[in-house]
């Protein structure tokens, strides 16, 4: 139950929030009715996604091509959902060669990855969001950097996200990985660290 719990959290309930994200774009335009169609029409599209999810969570609570695919290529469509939702521009890079993950902890990294480009947008503020995946060995370290939380700021919010028990850190800790946050040029950087051979990172 806590599985299929953080499962829609972490996927339905994110899909929701493009949906909200979409409302809040309508109010902003409410005087431009070629903006709000064409909102609608993307809002449509996202919904639809947010039923197929519910589909898939019934189905063993991944996407019939999770299997199938990388976890790069996984976050990647990420990405390019959330970039046509929310007009935000993501840079994403992928360094060394991706190594094969299990079930588990391939879907482990990619709702982490989701949850924190989420909270990137909803809490954050931000308009760029970068994204390295770095690929060593048996080990990977995934950072997220975005604009949007001022600098000044900082130094309170990484004090909150480290002693916050939050579905990330749940994955994380499933999965025996580690997260961190540190400030960076842009703004905040969040690190997860995975290593399959349990080697210190």
């Amino acid at each position: 139950m806590v599985q299929i719990g953080t499962e829609i959290h972490d996927d339905v309930i994110q899909r929701l929030s493009l949906v909200r994200l979409h409302i809040d774009n309508i109010n902003r335009h409410i005087d431009n009715p070629v903006q709000i169609q064409k909102t609608i029409i993307e809002m449509t599209a996202d919904f639809e996604n947010a039923i197929n999810s519910i589909r898939a969570l019934s189905h063993r609570l991944m996407p019939s091509q999770f299997e199938h695919e990388s976890l790069d290529m996984q976050i990647q469509e990420i990405c390019k959902l959330f970039e046509k939702s929310t007009r935000r521009i993501f840079h994403y890079t992928l360094s060394g060669s991706e190594q094969p993950l299990n079930k588990h902890i391939k879907l482990n990294l990619l709702r982490i990855c989701q949850e924190i480009i989420q909270n990137s947008i909803r809490h954050s503020h931000a308009w760029n969001i970068w994204i390295s995946f770095k690929w060593s060995g048996t080990a990977v370290e995934v950072e997220v950097e975005d604009d949007g939380t001022s600098v000044a700021k900082l130094n309170q919010t990484i004090s909150e996200l480290d002693i916050k028990n939050n579905s990330i850190r749940i994955r994380a800790k499933s999965i025996s990985a580690h997260v961190s946050y540190t400030i960076g040029r842009k703004g905040l950087i969040t690190k997860v660290k995975y290593n399959s051979q349990n080697i210190p990172l």
